[in-house]
């Protein structure tokens, strides 16, 4: 049952980063917590505590993007801890690298983002893909 709820949090997050690439807001509010408080904090900005101000600094990031912008996301790992499931991956935009960790949580049955938070890395050496596994 566990697997299947993790396997759930990677299929959400993969949903994350096609909303993300897609510049779709819609689905972008659609995928954030709407009864649990979230944060965000993009590279180089100051930390979100807001929802609306979540929200409003994606609209900001897809207006500003350039047509070409495509986010390509490695997953490192996924567990669980208590009732978060924290999906941790690399993003890859062109030559820039971060490392990302997503949490999500359930909302009537619904496994909805509550933190998200990227900053700059190194490449990696070498891109592993985890099994998933619960701490």
């Amino acid at each position: 049952m566990t697997e299947a709820k993790i396997t759930r949090a990677e299929f959400t997050n993969d949903a994350f980063y096609t909303a993300f690439n897609k510049r779709d807001i819609a689905q972008m509010d659609n995928l954030w917590a709407s009864e649990n408080t979230c944060t965000c904090i993009h590279p180089g900005w100051q930390p979100l505590v807001d929802r609306d101000d979540i929200l409003s600094s994606w609209k900001q990031i897809f207006n500003n993007q350039a047509d070409n912008f495509f986010v390509r996301h490695h997953l490192i790992k996924t567990h669980l801890s208590g009732n978060i499931f924290s999906v941790m991956c690399f993003e890859q935009l062109s030559e820039i690298w971060m490392v990302a960790t997503n949490n999500y949580l359930f909302e009537n049955d619904v496994l909805k983002i509550v933190h998200h938070h990227a900053s700059p890395c190194r490449p990696p050496q070498d891109i592993i893909v985890s099994k998933p596994s619960i701490q």
